[in-house]
């Protein structure tokens, strides 16, 4: 699920992920993305990359990893369109809603 945001970010996006619960992770193409674990356990977590449209505003790509993939033809193992997923967005929305 992609959250868009109408406003370009007053700080840096890691500093506002932080309060919405999110840390920084390196994922397996060495982007810099971020995640919010739902257990101790690695999985299942939200996980978000961030991008910026053409004007440099904010987008969230958000999806919920509910298993580590085994091997590139294993079917998917993440959720963008659940209500689990769109309950988060709306909370990220909220905090981040000054944006």
């Amino acid at each position: 699920m992609r959250i868009y945001f109408k406003k370009r970010f007053k700080q840096i996006p890691r500093v506002l992920l932080r309060e919405c619960g999110y840390k920084p992770w390196r994922d397996q193409k060495g982007r810099e993305t971020y995640i919010k674990r739902l257990t101790k356990d690695f999985y299942p977590r939200f996980h978000i990359i961030y991008a910026k449209d053409n004007q440099g505003r904010p987008i969230l790509d958000l999806h919920l990893d509910y298993k580590r993939p085994i091997h590139a033809r294993v079917a998917r193992t993440y959720e963008t369109e659940s209500e689990v997923v769109k309950r988060e967005a709306e909370r990220i929305k909220q905090i981040l809603g000054m944006y």
